[in-house]
């Protein structure tokens, strides 16, 4: 929806050694809709890393050929292209770059491209199941004898309940209150109403509206997005998004 972002590649003998992109995004921030970029996708070849790096020759290419040199983007593919990124960002007027870098590239923004950080709070939600507890158990002796034991059964059987109370609770208190929850293919208009009802109650975030729940979760060819929409006698009031992934070790979870 905010148009076609940059990537760069550094390219040595024919190969490409290195990448990084800017993917352009519309933000709302003090009640006005930018368009911004986040940087990321950032990739360098172990043999053109830090103490490890070859010697890069001057027929490497990137995209675009920086205003300015310096010994610290001449000898690195990371910070040479996410500068150029940058520059190639500002020239098509985006004025907010932003990214949300690991602990190792963190150093380079900071120290050599003039990005700033900012705080951040985070917070997590994790919803266990015995199942997923009897799954962390590394030892698989161990894991045998917990799905033996009575301990797993108990818990298995409280975890029931307390889902069948959980379950009655809502269904009871979505009929009083006259509420529906539906499962939607499609992003309709509607989204775009319960955009412009809540935007004020931010002050930087995603826009998102019809067009963005389309482009981000339905027409998303990497993942099986379940978008549900919650009406309150028939006017929506709310959204909430699903997909079943699996973390590094095959376990299955639900990210909402």
């Amino acid at each position: 929806p905010a148009g076609h972002g940059f990537l760069s590649c550094a390219v040595v003998n024919g190969e490409v050694v290195g990448v990084a992109s800017i993917t352009l995004k519309r933000l709302w921030y003090k009640n006005k809709t930018w368009i911004a970029g986040e940087t990321g996708d950032t990739y360098t070849h172990h043999d053109y890393r830090g103490g490890k790096r070859k010697r890069v020759s001057t027929v490497t290419q990137t995209s675009t050929v920086p205003s300015q040199k310096s010994t610290y983007l001449q000898k690195s593919i990371f910070g040479r292209l996410v500068h150029e990124n940058t520059l190639r960002a500002m020239d098509k007027d985006v004025r907010i770059i932003y990214g949300t870098p690991n602990d190792n590239s963190r150093p380079g923004y900071e120290k050599r491209l003039n990005y700033k950080s900012h705080p951040m709070q985070e917070k997590h939600l994790i919803r266990p199941t015995v199942r997923g507890i009897q799954s962390s158990i590394g030892n698989d002796g161990l894991r045998w004898l917990f799905n033996k034991s009575f301990i797993f059964n108990g818990m298995s059987k409280i975890e029931r309940l307390l889902e069948l109370i959980s379950y009655n609770y809502w269904m009871k208190k979505k009929e009083k209150c006259e509420i529906t929850i539906n499962k939607i293919d499609q992003a309709t208009a509607e989204i775009d109403q319960l955009w412009e009802q809540n935007k004020e109650n931010h002050v930087f975030c995603l826009v998102r509206d019809r067009a963005y729940y389309q482009h981000r979760f339905f027409d998303n060819p990497l993942a099986d997005y379940n978008v549900y929409e919650a009406k309150v006698r028939g006017v929506i009031s709310g959204i909430i998004v699903t997909c079943i992934k699996q973390d590094e070790s095959g376990r299955n979870f639900c990210w909402i």
